[in-house]
């Protein structure tokens, strides 16, 4: 099974836990460190989440992951905030960033990036004003935006 596989499958088991609790999912991310596989599940609901929330929820999706087997090799997982700059990657992340200024990576032939302001989100796109013009990007183009952090637009 590809990562893809392994994700899809991992939040179907814990979709229920997460719905439970009122927490959504953000992103489940693999990545190596020091040699060591480490498996990150960042979470997010509408209060915000806490150490308690992180804690808890580790354990259970512990369990669940120890239970089902889903991932192939031994890991370090661990429970997060997104953070301020979490990545934007479904329609909900744009519609709560309508307004705000962002970078906006592209799948397409050029990997561009654009940075500007979210418009207004559509069902199949995001009007997004850059410095020059104000354009229409099909969500299938878009790899992921992040949120520009500064003193002017922390909120």
């Amino acid at each position: 099974m590809n990562v893809t596989g392994i994700k899809d499958k991992i939040i179907e088991v814990i979709s229920p836990v997460l719905d439970k609790h009122y927490i959504k999912l953000v992103d489940i991310e693999f990545k190596s460190r020091n040699g060591q596989k480490v498996v990150t599940f960042f979470i997010d609901k509408d209060e915000g989440v806490n150490l308690v929330d992180c804690t808890n929820l580790s354990s259970t999706i512990g369990d669940i992951l120890d239970v089902e087997d889903l991932i192939p090799y031994s890991y370090i997982l661990e429970v997060s905030s997104p953070g301020l700059d979490r990545p934007l990657t479904k329609k909900t992340d744009f519609e709560r960033h309508v307004g705000k200024e962002i970078n906006l990576y592209l799948n397409d032939e050029n990997d561009r990036r654009f940075m500007g302001i979210i418009k207004d989100v559509k069902v199949n796109s995001i009007e997004f004003e850059t410095s020059n013009d104000i354009i229409e990007i099909p969500f299938s183009k878009i790899i992921k935006g992040k949120h520009i952090i500064s003193t002017n637009n922390v909120n």
